[in-house]
């Protein structure tokens, strides 16, 4: 293999790659980066854990075709090290990668790529969604599924497409966050359920790239590849079932309060300060309807800390229905109102024990975070 990279180029393909690099130990093979170099000048870089597999595809000055894998991570910081200037890579028929950039030469030992694993490739028609869509989208969804579970099909986000409609969805137990979009009506109805993580690696794809489309191919009933320009990500679908989330949504509700979103958001940053010292990030709200049709109502933010103190703030509302007092995680609450971009915010509830429902002002049918209240023992 003998080829010349423009160094920008270069830097960039290993480091779309590196998420994919394993940090276990096992197989050498696995903590390398595979690159494919082909005679029409397109070269394909590649990692896999096994489990995730990312490619980026790129173009050379290909004077001999080839391919090696080699330390994918110690690869990726000397490339990103490299000044501005062409690359030439090359093997000379040794298992062994030469790289020379101006007055910089390095060898790196290499791995047969034969021993890489095979990566399946791009076929049928995709699910496509416009880029700003779906990064936008798991944006404000991703921010629901669980961390760790011994549910893993919580940690994902379900993705359903049909009808010209796109729904994605996140749960885990304690909150909710769906998200509404339309869809091409062309497209056939498919619903996938994939890691909240190896969403957000695509969705950060989109950002800043003239990227306008992210598509979706089911390889097969466990896999799923998305492709976001030239980063293909292939991940394993998860297993079980998503839970049935229309069921908790209320249809209606009889308290509605309307907030200005920034000063919410900066009241609940300010519970935080002293929940987060509880294990359960517990912040007291209680909605309180105005005197008069003339008045303001008021949303009341109550958190405390028996080390450091405690704080109370109350925000200006307008209020709709009978007061009600109920507890929630905080830290929820402020993931909520941190996605939703509107001046105002419309936080809904049926009453302490019921879930409070989070909306923009006007969006009816867009986005909805749901948060389940914490039941707090009568003394």
């Amino acid at each position: 293999m003998q080829i010349t990279i423009h160094q920008p180029d270069l830097a960039a393909a290993l480091q779309a790659v590196q998420p994919a690099v394993t940090r276990r130990p096992g197989l050498p093979v696995l903590r390398c980066a595979l690159i494919d170099a082909q005679t029409d000048g397109a070269v394909r870089f590649a990692a896999t854990d096994l489990d995730l597999a990312i490619t980026a595809r790129t173009t050379a000055q290909v004077t001999e075709p080839g391919a090696l894998t080699v330390p994918a991570t110690v690869f990726a910081e000397l490339a990103a090290s490299l000044p501005p200037a062409p690359v030439q890579l090359s093997t000379n028929g040794k298992p062994d990668l030469a790289l020379v950039c101006g007055t910089t030469k390095a060898t790196l030992k290499g791995i047969p790529a034969s021993e890489f694993p095979v990566l399946p490739e791009a076929a049928g028609a995709p699910v496509g969604i416009p880029a700003a869509v779906f990064a936008g989208a798991v944006r404000k969804v991703g921010i629901a599924a669980a961390r760790k579970t011994n549910r893993p099909i919580l940690c994902g986000v379900s993705i359903e497409v049909g009808e010209a409609h796109l729904t994605l969805a996140a749960a885990d137990s304690y909150r909710l966050a769906v998200k509404y979009d339309e869809a091409d009506p062309g497209i056939a109805p498919h619903r996938f359920v994939i890691p909240a993580t190896t969403l957000d690696l695509v969705a950060r794809r989109c950002e800043g790239d003239a990227i306008e489309q992210v598509e979706i191919f089911a390889i097969d009933e466990r896999r799923a590849l998305l492709r976001a320009g030239a980063v293909e990500v292939v991940a394993g679908l998860l297993e079980g079932d998503f839970p049935a989330y229309e069921r908790i949504i209320p249809a209606t509700t009889t308290t509605q309060v309307v907030l200005d979103t920034a000063e919410f958001r900066r009241a609940l940053r300010r519970a935080h300060v002293f929940a987060r010292d509880n294990a359960a990030h517990k912040v007291q709200a209680a909605v309180t309807p105005g005197a008069s049709d003339l008045e303001p109502g008021s949303l009341t933010l109550t958190a405390q800390s028996f080390e450091t103190g405690d704080n109370r703030v109350v925000i200006d509302a307008a209020v709709s229905g009978p007061a009600v007092t109920a507890v929630f995680n905080v830290r929820y609450l402020l993931d909520a109102v941190s996605v939703i971009e509107g001046e105002q915010v419309v936080f809904e509830t049926n009453g302490a024990a019921s879930p409070g429902v989070l909306r923009e002002a006007g969006d009816t049918a867009g986005y909805l975070h749901l948060v389940m209240p914490m039941h707090i023992a009568e003394k």
